[in-house]
């Protein structure tokens, strides 16, 4: 009874932010987060507190209109395609944090919410446009599925070394001129000539009102853009080219979906650390994270990797500690197709991971898992 009227107390006093947490392909989500109004806050201000936000004096949105409308019409963009992609009535971006939960001291990841904004529908058109730029390497991991597929026909010795290495913050670390100067390469590959120029100005005109200020970003790309995986996935696929093509001594496997590496290192631990500085040396805009397998075990994307025996590597999903295994509920009011696209999603993501763990007539731990917590 105390504690309930120290929420109620709580609640009204000082009224929280409720927020869902950040999701990522760990299947760490569906967790909602309650935090002080003023502590989230205090969070988004000090993420603007860096050098890559600038305070806008007024609302640029008229204005990228007008420009969104200038681009496309001058543009080589099919005519019937064009009038689609004008915009009207459009919205200023919002900023809003999503907590790492998982991490320390819970800091947030910033999300730009561009639907509805002067470049969004330019945005998603260009973003359709590149994918035959990227993906086209053989490290490239396209999804949990397409990752099992590849573990099927690897092999390990006892002094290889799994280790999965991660870019921090990498779609608004990205270098953006860098990217530009990568994607002009394809023109020469089938890419309208013109199309460089039109997702620069999608890139430069990031920006989102947060607490009644405007503001732009003007290194990145922002988290909430359609561009944004395109254009890092291309960056990515440049910069590793170049590390693997100027490093001593290779990895065995280098294996690569958009900011998470997963890696076989036969040549030590010391000659690890020295792989690891090379590629931190790259660019001063990339910083990579390392993270070594515990006990046979490493998990990427929503798979836990385990040495077996015999020299081949097994797989299971795998949950973050931070994972609620919260679902909606059967009885709550919502439409039923949100109920069974639940179920769909959830048994489809899993599908993949549960392949070859054990014969099809046999149970897995991970289809009572799903069984227990879809009742």
């Amino acid at each position: 009874m105390e504690r309930r009227q120290e929420r109620s107390s709580f609640m009204l006093a000082d009224p929280p932010v409720f927020i869902p947490g950040s999701r990522s392909f760990h299947i760490s989500r569906n967790a909602t987060v309650v935090i002080k109004k003023e502590d989230y806050e205090k969070k988004v201000s000090k993420l603007l507190e860096d050098d890559t936000y600038v305070k806008l004096k007024r609302d640029p949105t008229s204005r990228i209109e007008r420009q969104v409308r200038d681009h496309v019409k001058k543009s080589s963009i099919p005519l019937e395609d064009q009038k689609k992609l004008f915009p009207s009535a459009s919205r200023c971006p919002r900023l809003y944090g999503l907590p790492k939960v998982h991490k320390k001291e819970i800091p947030l990841r910033p999300i730009v919410s561009s639907l509805g904004s002067p470049t969004y529908k330019l945005a998603q058109f260009l973003a359709r446009s590149l994918k035959p730029c990227t993906g086209n390497t053989t490290s490239n991991v396209r999804d949990s599925s397409h990752f099992i597929e590849i573990l099927g026909s690897i092999n390990v010795s006892p002094r290889d070394i799994l280790v999965g290495f991660d870019v921090v913050s990498l779609f608004t670390k990205v270098p953006v001129r860098e990217s530009l100067a990568i994607l002009q390469r394809f023109t020469s590959k089938g890419l309208p000539p013109d199309f460089p120029k039109l997702v620069e100005f999608c890139l430069e005109s990031n920006y989102f009102l947060w607490n009644g200020d405007i503001y732009q970003q003007t290194e990145g790309a922002a988290m909430g853009s359609p561009l944004s995986p395109a254009i890092a996935d291309i960056f990515m696929e440049d910069l590793e080219e170049k590390a693997l093509a100027s490093c001593n001594l290779p990895p065995k496997c280098w294996l690569r979906c958009v900011d998470d590496t997963f890696v076989i290192w036969p040549h030590g631990e010391e000659k690890l650390e020295e792989f690891h500085r090379e590629l931190n040396n790259i660019n001063s805009a990339i910083k990579f994270t390392k993270e070594l397998e515990k006990d046979g075990r490493l998990p990427f994307l929503d798979v836990l990797v385990t040495r077996k025996l015999d020299g081949t590597l097994g797989h299971s999903v795998y949950r973050k500690p931070t994972h609620t295994d919260r679902y909606l509920h059967a009885t709550s009011h919502h439409h039923p197709q949100q109920k069974a696209g639940v179920i769909k999603t959830f048994l489809q993501s899993r599908k993949s991971v549960r392949r070859r763990i054990t014969p099809s007539r046999e149970r897995t731990p991970e289809q009572s898992h799903e069984k227990q917590r879809l009742r």
